[in-house]
């Protein structure tokens, strides 16, 4: 008998761990900014959304992954010291997204449009034609419903070093 509360607790125990776990992993401690399409902030033909900044290998591995959603005006910026062309995968996604391609110059380079979840390994990589020094991830159909092509600009201050 002893032992088969001792197994109930420790399963228990275990549960609990596991959705502290979720919990954490799901809270973004990342820091975040405005990110606008077309033209700055304020302006008529703007489109501007909430951003969470991934600037380091942690944050690019993890991604959106592992959320059940996006907020309509909300996307995340990945930032990288040099420009490149990394490719992303959609594992782990609970949604699908439009990945936007943006060089140095923060001129959108490419769009990825509607890229589906991932449901069974291998997972299919998304790679630019072009080097890219930022990606920015949004809901699947913000780029057509807003008009941002390879043609389009973007806006955005990233937050001072600590």
């Amino acid at each position: 008998m002893d032992l088969e509360i001792d197994s109930r607790y420790l399963i228990a125990l275990g549960v609990v761990g596991v959705i502290f776990l979720l919990i954490i992993l799901s809270k973004s401690s990342l820091e975040t900014t405005e990110l606008c399409f077309n033209a700055p902030t304020g302006e008529s033909n703007s489109k501007c959304i909430q951003v969470e900044i991934a600037d380091e290998s942690k944050s690019h591995a993890a991604g959106l992954s592992l959320r059940d959603s996006l907020d309509a005006d909300n996307g995340m910026l990945f930032v990288f010291e040099t420009p490149g062309k990394r490719a992303f995968w959609m594992r782990r996604m609970e949604f699908p997204l439009d990945i936007i391609w943006v060089d140095e110059n923060k001129s959108v380079t490419q769009v990825t449009p509607n890229i589906p979840i991932c449901v069974k390994m291998p997972c299919k990589g998304y790679a630019p034609k072009n080097d890219t020094l930022y990606v920015v991830e949004v809901n699947a159909g913000f780029a057509e419903q807003y008009d941002i092509t390879n043609e389009s600009r973007v806006f955005f201050k990233l937050p001072e070093p600590a």
